[in-house]
């Protein structure tokens, strides 16, 4: 009768411990399909990669022209590029071309927004030299919608990286396609962002 004991109980033991191992092996199984935020793998990426929301770079002088940057949620973007006039043409010029940033270039994006806190972001407000250009970047994520305008002469140790940034991709979306352009528009903008005009006026400095 006490073998038969001893076999139940190590019987029932070697069980308990077959399922506890089992369990771990599942927890160690679920981890190894996290991507390390808790969203399990092939999920929420989609989330992810629209982090930076919709952005806007406005670096136009009505003088010397200059550069604009528009990217979408999904990455999508367009560039314009503003110009003197040639022979035969009146007033500025705009080249536009659209493209879609790589994954690595929307990956360092996100980071720079939150390493710079945008959002939060302040500039020194003041006035303007004569034909100095004041950049703009306008962010909208979710709920949050925010601009920040900062003075061409003016250096800041949050704005700058950004705004380098995102003249680079502009450049680089020089080998999208092109699309229409011709005579420079103050108030041209791709469909779906806000009017030029709304972000102007979140920018203007308060003095």
């Amino acid at each position: 009768m006490r073998i038969i004991y001893l076999l139940v109980f190590v019987g029932a033991f070697f069980g308990c411990a077959q399922s506890k191992n089992s369990k771990v092996r599942e927890k160690e199984v679920a981890l190894q399909t996290l991507d390390g935020k808790g969203t399990p793998a092939g999920q929420g990426r989609e989330d992810t990669l629209k982090q930076h929301g919709q952005v806007v770079l406005w670096d136009i002088q009505g003088l010397w022209g200059g550069t604009a940057l528009w990217i979408s949620p999904d990455g999508a973007g367009v560039c314009q590029f503003v110009k003197h006039p040639t022979a035969g043409q009146k007033g500025l010029q705009a080249t536009r071309y659209s493209f879609m940033l790589s994954q690595k270039e929307r990956d360092t994006l996100i980071a720079l927004i939150g390493k710079h806190a945008f959002f939060t972001m302040k500039t020194k407000d003041r006035s303007g030299v004569p034909d100095e250009a004041r950049p703009v970047i306008y962010i909208s994520r979710g709920k949050k919608m925010h601009a920040v305008g900062k003075w061409a002469n003016d250096s800041h140790k949050d704005f700058d990286p950004l705004y380098r940034f995102l003249l680079a991709v502009a450049k680089a979306g020089e080998k999208g396609k092109q699309i229409p352009g011709g005579t420079f528009d103050w108030d041209w903008k791709p469909k779906g962002f806000p009017v030029n005009k709304k972000i102007w006026a979140m920018t203007s400095p308060k003095l």
